[in-house]
């Protein structure tokens, strides 16, 4: 279990959390500072406080607040629009996961309705990671694999999302599946042209799974 959180937090397969939210805050059109009913210039404050404690990883400020603003947990009480409610969902989901309130997090993920199937599948990837870290490896499966579907025109977050099956497959001693997954994942990756980068990552994979078969 252990082993499997390591590895996903190395290399190119740690998720840049706060980029993520940056990104979607970003996409829906400045959510949390235009589109809230009745919005006052401490409440932008507030605002602005909650993003620098969620980029520094004060993930315990940024749902209850300090001295200096009010949390995400009083935010979402406050706001009726439903897109600030979205965006607040997933920070707070975040910031759950991050302390170790997986179910919490998970919930408030689910709570998070994007358009576009790249953002989506970000979402599911966070739910899944969030059952791996719960060891409710069938739970995590079926989120990647859901995501692994809505991610097939971006060949490095698929090459992602199947690492991290493959992962889980590894831990429960399912290198069969694992290995028809990779050779899956290889035959449709040169179908499309994916990078050669990613071929061989995954071709090695595959060596080091047919050594323990």
């Amino acid at each position: 279990m252990n082993k499997i959180i390591e590895r996903f937090s190395q290399g190119t397969f740690k998720i840049n959390l706060t980029y993520f939210c940056i990104f979607l805050m970003c996409a829906d059109g400045y959510l949390l500072f235009n589109r809230i009913s009745g919005i006052r210039n401490e409440y932008i404050n507030g605002l602005y406080y909650i993003q620098d404690d969620f980029s520094n990883n004060k993930y315990e400020e940024t749902l209850i607040g300090s001295n200096d603003h009010r949390g995400l947990f009083e935010l979402i009480n406050e706001t009726n629009d439903k897109s600030s409610i979205n965006t607040l969902n997933l920070y707070t989901g975040i910031c759950l996961s991050k302390l170790g309130h997986y179910i919490e997090g998970i919930n408030h993920l689910k709570c998070v309705n994007v358009s576009g199937d790249f953002l989506k599948a970000k979402i599911n990837v966070l739910i899944g990671d969030c059952y791996t870290d719960l060891s409710e490896y069938d739970k995590a499966i079926e989120s990647f694999l859901i995501s692994l579907k809505l991610a097939e025109k971006s060949d490095e977050m698929a090459s992602n999302i199947v690492y991290k099956i493959v992962l889980i497959y590894e831990e429960k001693g399912m290198y069969d599946k694992a290995l028809k997954l990779l050779k899956k994942t290889i035959r449709k990756s040169k179908s499309k042209g994916y990078s050669n980068s990613l071929l061989i990552d995954e071709k090695k994979k595959i060596q080091i799974l047919m050594k323990k078969i």
